[in-house]
C-alpha cells in the first residue's frame, strides 16, 4: 500500500518539523509535571495530563501549518501556478519549490525532487504569467511496475472563455 517515495516524503517531513515537535513535547510535559505538584483533586490530574498531551499535539499540527516552509507533500490533481524557485542546498543537492493555489483560498509552497525537464516546464509557465496569462496545471501520479510512483505536469492557460460562456445570464447594470 505505501511505496518508498511516500514515506521518504514522510520522513523528510518529520525531520522538518522536529524543532517544533521537541517544544511541544516539552511543554506537555512540564505542563503535567505543574499538574502532578498541584494541589488538585486525583480526577482532575487523571483528566488534565491527557487533556495537556492532545493539546499539544493538535497545537504541533496547527502550527506546522502556519509556518509555511516547503516541504515534500502530495501535489493537489489541479491548482493555479503562482510561481516557482530551484534551491540549491550546502550539500550541493538540488530541488524546487512550487507555490501553488490548490483551492480558492488556500495557497501552499511545495517541495519536489529537480529535474531538467520540469524546470523548463516551469520557466515556460512563468514565462506565460509573465505575458499576463493565468497558468492552470494538472499532476498525474503514474505507478510504475516496481511500485515507484512518478510524478507528471501538464501546465497550460486558464481559458476563461471555456469557463464562463457568453449567453450566460449576468446582474442587471445598477440604475
Amino acid at each position: 500500500m505505501f511505496n518508498h517515495q511516500f514515506l521518504v516524503s514522510l520522513y523528510q517531513q518529520m525531520l522538518y518539523m522536529l524543532p517544533l515537535g521537541l517544544l511541544m513535547g516539552f511543554l506537555a510535559i512540564f505542563v503535567g509535571f505543574l499538574l502532578i505538584k498541584s494541589s488538585l483533586k486525583g480526577y482532575f490530574k487523571f483528566i488534565g495530563i491527557p487533556v495537556v498531551i492532545v493539546a499539544s499535539l493538535f497545537a504541533f499540527k496547527i502550527c506546522s501549518s502556519f509556518l509555511g516552509y516547503a516541504y515534500p507533500a502530495h501535489l493537489p490533481d489541479h491548482f493555479m501556478f503562482l510561481g516557482y524557485q530551484v534551491v540549491t542546498t550546502i550539500k550541493g543537492e538540488k530541488s524546487i519549490e512550487l507555490w501553488l493555489r490548490s483551492d480558492v483560498s488556500k495557497t501552499r509552497l511545495y517541495k519536489i525532487p529537480y529535474s531538467q525537464q520540469m524546470e523548463d516546464k516551469l520557466q515556460d509557465a512563468s514565462e506565460d504569467q509573465m505575458k499576463g496569462q493565468v497558468v492552470v496545471g494538472d499532476h498525474f501520479r503514474t505507478e510504475q511496475g516496481d511500485g515507484d510512483i512518478t510524478n507528471e505536469f501538464k501546465f497550460y492557460p486558464f481559458q476563461l472563455s471555456k469557463e464562463i460562456k457568453k449567453d450566460a445570464p449576468t446582474r442587471r447594470p445598477i440604475q
